[in-house]
């Protein structure tokens, strides 16, 4: 029923529906054609997280440390460096060619090449960088990371779930892969952890958000309820497989911030019956209906016969919106 992967690279590879493509369904399908495009600062700045808590030395390598970026397109010289780095050539031709393509007429040859001399050595950095295969973060991002680390291995509420006992297993980010209704589903919790003392199981996502409480907001916005019934039924056949006889409790959300000052609330739902919530989809007390995983797996195989522009409520209604006051 479950199948436990081997890493995080066999997960990302793995052909199944994971959240971030079913969030994507019910909220953003013309995004869908774009999933494999490189992850954002604040999906780096998770990822940066992840791989702190967990034990070895995976963040020196997967990660790099580097305050050298590409300046912002906003002047004539940002511009031209950004140009000059898609065409992986400084010469003086090259320079020539890019003022041209930013339309930089009024800045002269001799003068361009002036400006862009201190570029070439961090030029040199960026590229050995990026030939390493690494991710890049500058010096403040992973400060801010080490900040939010810091916080989950001290918070009282929270730390036992990082800190070595008999009585509590914890495992870091393991890669579960399920199928419902003879489609394949993916799910890649933070953690999965095993208390012995009173037999139960729990998965647990770790967000991070410049306010804690906004979390509620977020919730429904990003559709981590989604995240939640993955991993939940995830937890459940997880403890199925290795531990029959424990009970398997909601997933939890930790949620910190590196403006929090060490302080992490920790958020879950009622003991809902998570496979009804990926067949049903639910409503929110506000009497907001959220698609289900089983509808908006129906939905993915409907965007690739009819394409991803337009949501497909929106297409089969033919642009007619019930307005919901």
């Amino acid at each position: 029923m479950i199948e436990i992967l081997n890493s995080e690279e066999e997960y990302r590879k793995y052909p199944a529906l994971s959240y971030s493509k079913l969030k994507m369904a019910d909220t953003e399908p013309w995004n869908i054609p774009k999933e494999q495009q490189p992850p954002g600062p604040a999906m780096l700045f998770g990822s940066a997280i992840d791989v702190m808590l967990q034990p070895g030395n995976r963040f020196e390598e997967e990660f790099v440390v580097l305050d050298t970026t590409l300046p912002e397109k906003t002047t004539v010289l940002g511009k031209l460096v950004n140009t000059l780095w898609v065409m992986q050539d400084m010469s003086k031709e090259a320079v020539e060619v890019a003022l041209n393509a930013v339309g930089a007429k009024q800045l002269k040859l001799e003068k361009a090449l002036e400006e862009i001399e201190p570029w070439k050595e961090k030029f040199e950095i960026l590229h050995k960088a990026l030939d390493s295969g690494k991710k890049i973060i500058s010096s403040e991002q992973h400060n801010d990371a080490m900040q939010v680390v810091n916080s989950l291995y001290t918070n009282e509420w929270c730390s036992e779930y990082f800190q070595f006992s008999p009585d509590i297993e914890t495992t870091y980010q393991p890669p579960l892969v399920f199928k419902l209704d003879e489609v394949g589903y993916k799910t890649l919790p933070d953690l999965i952890v095993v208390n012995h003392a009173d037999k139960t199981i729990k998965a647990i996502d770790i967000k991070h958000t410049e306010k804690l409480f906004d979390f509620y907001k977020s919730y429904l916005d990003y559709r981590y309820d989604i995240q939640e019934v993955l991993h939940t039924i995830g937890a459940i056949w997880y403890a199925q497989e290795k531990y029959p006889n424990y009970k398997v409790l909601p997933t939890e959300f930790l949620v910190c911030s590196k403006n929090s000052y060490g302080k992490v609330l920790r958020f879950y739902t009622e003991n809902l019956n998570h496979f009804d919530r990926y067949a049903n989809g639910w409503t929110t007390k506000y009497g907001r209906k959220l698609r289900s995983i089983k509808q908006l797996a129906n939905d993915l195989q409907w965007y690739e016969i009819h394409g991803y522009s337009e949501k497909r409520e929106l297409v089969e209604n033919k642009g007619l919106i019930k307005l919901e006051i």
